[in-house]
C-alpha cells in the first residue's frame, strides 16, 4: 500500500480539536491503525474524545478538545497481503514552520524586507532571523519585533534588513510560543540591489518629467504667437 500524507507537523493548542489524515491506496484493500509515539507504539482506540473517521481513501484521526499529553508522534499504519507501509505525523503545540511571503526592496536604500506567516494557537513570544551573505558562512542573528495578531492563529512578522551591502543573501527564520521553537522555515535566496539603480531610475523619470514640461511650454508659446497674428491680420483688414 501507499500512504500520502498532507502535513508532517500539525500544530495545535489545548482545548481545541485537532485533525491528523493520511491518504491510503492499495490494489488490494489496506487495514489502517494509528499508534502514538514511535518507541511504545501506543494504539490509538476510538472513545468519546478520540474518534477514527474515513472517508473514501482519507484516514482521519480527530482529538476533540486536545489536551498537552496528545502531543507527540503518530504512527499511520496501512497494512495488506502484499506488506506494510507507515507515515508518521506530529502533533505538536509549538508554532508551525514559519513561511516567506515575499522579500523585496522598499525605500532609497533598497534594504531587503522579508514577511513571513506562521501558524501558532498560543501567542508568539519570540523570533529568531539568521541571514548571510549567499557566499560566506557566518550567520548573523536578529530578533524581529513580535507584534499582536489580527489574523487569528495566523501571525506575520516583517523585517527589514537595514546593515547589508549589495550581493546576493539567504535567510532562515523560527518562532517560539510557551511550549517552545518552531523548525527553522526554508532557506530563502533573494538580492540587495544597488541603490545606485533607484535613484538612477527617479532621476530619468524627472528628466522625461522635465522634457515634457519645456515641450508643453514651447506649444503654448507657438499658440500664444499664432493667435495674435490672427488678430493683427483681422485687425488691418
Amino acid at each position: 500500500p501507499e500512504i500520502k500524507i498532507a502535513r508532517e507537523i500539525v500544530p495545535t493548542g489545548e482545548g481545541y480539536e485537532s485533525e491528523l489524515m493520511c491518504t491510503v491506496t492499495g490494489q488490494r484493500k489496506p487495514e489502517v491503525k494509528w499508534y502514538k509515539d514511535e518507541e511504545t507504539r501506543k494504539p490509538v482506540m476510538s472513545s468519546q474524545r478520540v474518534k477514527l473517521e474515513r472517508s473514501g481513501h482519507n484516514h482521519i484521526l480527530r482529538l476533540l478538545k486536545t489536551q498537552k499529553e496528545d502531543f507527540g508522534d503518530y504512527i499511520c499504519e496501512a497494512k495488506n497481503a502484499e506488506g506494510s507501509t507507515e507515515a508518521i505525523i506530529r502533533l505538536t503545540g509549538r508554532p508551525s514552520r514559519p513561511v516567506l511571503e515575499s522579500a523585496v526592496a522598499e525605500g532609497g536604500t533598497k534594504s531587503p524586507v522579508l514577511t513571513y506567516k506562521v501558524e501558532s494557537y498560543a501567542p508568539i513570544e519570540e523570533y529568531e532571523l539568521l541571514y548571510k551573505k549567499q557566499e560566506t558562512g557566518e550567520w548573523i542573528s536578529l530578533r524581529p519585533a513580535v507584534t499582536s495578531s489580527p489574523e487569528g492563529r495566523i501571525f506575520t512578522v516583517k523585517h527589514t534588513l537595514t546593515d547589508t551591502v549589495p550581493g546576493v543573501y539567504v535567510a532562515q527564520i523560527k518562532a517560539k510560543n510557551s511550549y517552545g521553537w518552531s523548525e527553522f522555515s526554508s532557506l530563502s535566496t533573494f538580492p540587495r540591489e544597488h541603490a545606485d539603480d533607484l535613484i538612477e531610475t527617479e532621476q530619468l523619470a524627472s528628466s522625461i518629467n522635465d522634457e515634457k514640461s519645456d515641450a508643453s511650454a514651447s506649444e503654448l508659446r507657438i499658440s500664444v504667437a499664432l493667435v495674435a497674428s490672427l488678430l493683427l491680420a483681422h485687425f488691418y483688414c
